[in-house]
């Protein structure tokens, strides 16, 4: 073989032995050393350095695995030998200083250690439960966020949004803020419904009498308070009618079939979803025109009234879920209407009495 062959085997053969191995993989190291081999062939010093790398290489692999395979083995005996290490500290600086600045001997402080250990123990479980049970909390919050907005439609015909979702289980209580009903299409108004605080009180004994099951709840009591609600009419006629009325309409004509995914079986043993008493507070509607809104004319507020309901279970007995939803907001949204029609049948009433009070001054 030539010279310059013999150098560049020589030098082919030196490079991909001792090449860095994290800069080559396996596959690019056999490579080059069966290109190696095969132009070094005729050279017998260099057939015998080439067997030998070889041999020097597979060697450094089964090294390095069986380093890789004794590290991860051996991960947890040195996490375990490292802790008990700490401990162990831990214990002979507690003696130490119990000797030395207390003047306790070393028996009576390995029972006062034991205190000691037992006392953090029950302050890191603590711990973890608080951090468990507020991860649970928002958790639970979540799930009522993503459960209104996957069922509103299905319920009351409009989207529903929540600002905010604060659940305390500890007390039974959800907290929702900022809750917003919007309009049926073709409505100038931007909402039909908000809720500035919805107060929700479970009955945590009862809860934890039926290990947490949803299906068989009793709610004490539901607040709402600040509610602003649009009641905008439109059409003219026989074809007036309005966003309350429509999503009443939907509530009415909506059959439980059609949102069987919500709950899929009804109460038939004196379970369900059981509400007792409800309160509806600062309630503001504002009555409105679609056409008179085009014109630039703003509609009337009127303020009515608390809406008190002193038992609801008691006037309708438990429901699903999905038909209790439906049944409050019927109820509300009709008890609204019963006073709105009650305040402008009082307001025309004083004006005609104004009227004839007038005629009655002039003649």
């Amino acid at each position: 073989m030539q010279p310059g062959i013999s150098a560049l085997c020589a030098l082919t053969l030196l490079a991909s032995t001792f090449a860095p191995f994290g800069a080559l993989g396996a596959e690019t190291r056999q490579d080059a050393h069966s290109n190696s081999g095969h132009v070094c062939r005729s050279e017998p010093w260099l057939e015998g350095a080439f067997q030998e790398s070889r041999s020097l290489l597979q060697t450094g692999n089964v090294a390095k695995e069986d380093h890789a395979r004794a590290k991860v083995a051996t991960s947890p005996l040195l996490l375990q030998s490292f802790v008990r290490s700490i401990a162990s500290k831990v214990h002979e600086d507690f003696h130490a200083y119990a000797a030395h600045r207390l003047g306790i001997s070393p028996e009576d402080s390995g029972s006062l250690f034991l205190w000691f250990e037992a006392v953090l123990v029950i302050i890191i479980a603590v711990g973890l439960f608080a951090i468990c049970w507020g991860y649970m909390s928002s958790a639970t919050g979540e799930l009522v966020r993503q459960g209104i907005h996957t069922y509103d439609r299905d319920l009351v015909g409009v989207d529903i949004t929540v600002g905010a979702v604060d659940v305390q289980l500890g007390h039974g209580i959800v907290h929702l803020r900022d809750l917003v009903v919007n309009n049926p299409p073709g409505y100038n108004a931007h909402h039909l419904l908000t809720i500035r605080d919805m107060m929700i009180d479970i009955d945590t004994q009862h809860l934890a009498a039926t290990c947490f099951d949803t299906s068989d709840l009793i709610v004490e009591k539901v607040r709402l308070l600040h509610v602003d609600i649009v009641s905008e009419t439109r059409g003219f006629g026989w074809n007036m009618t309005s966003n309350v009325q429509e999503v009443l309409n939907f509530i009415s004509t909506n059959q439980p079939e059609q949102v069987a995914t919500v709950v899929e079986v009804a109460p038939s043993d004196g379970r369900g979803l059981s509400m007792h008493e409800i309160i509806v507070d600062g309630v503001v509607v504002t009555r409105q025109s679609h056409t008179m809104t085009n014109m630039g004319i703003p509609g009337v507020k009127i303020a009515l009234p608390r809406i008190h309901f002193q038992d609801f279970a008691e006037e309708f007995g438990n429901k699903r879920l999905d038909e209790m939803i439906k049944l409050l907001v019927k109820r509300i949204l009709y008890a609204v209407l019963h006073h709105v029609d009650r305040k402008a049948q009082s307001a025309m009433a004083g004006a005609q009495q104004y009227r004839r009070g007038r005629g009655k001054a002039c003649c």
